[in-house]
């Protein structure tokens, strides 16, 4: 036992040198190295063209939502949509003047 050193367990534990003790062999000593993944990369990184890749579906995503609360909400807007893209023959249809539709609901005029 050594004297002379402290413990943080208040006196509970013994510090002991060890005489497998090899000169040089630190364990404070920094020989880690990450793995190598083949790519040049670590792990734990986010490549770019992923970022971009989420960033653009969640855009996507959200132009998508908002369009169809638009759509059910705002007369204006689903008459809008409605006279500017849609072929005649489906500008009156269920999906837009029904109150089970995704992008309509029952109190959508008839355009004529």
């Amino acid at each position: 036992m050594l004297n002379g050193t402290t413990c943080d367990f208040a006196g509970t534990a013994e510090l002991e040198f060890s005489d497998d003790y090899e000169e040089g062999d630190d364990e404070f000593d920094d020989t880690w190295t990450p793995d190598d993944t083949g790519n040049g990369e670590d792990d734990d990184t986010v490549s770019k063209h992923d970022a971009v890749m989420t960033g653009f579906i969640g855009l996507l995503v959200g132009c998508l939502i908002g369009f169809i609360i638009a759509m059910k909400s705002s007369r204006s807007f689903n008459v809008a949509v409605r006279r500017s893209v849609m072929p005649s023959s489906m500008k009156n249809s269920e999906v837009f003047t029904s109150n089970n539709s995704l992008v309509g609901s029952e109190k959508m005029p008839m355009i004529v």
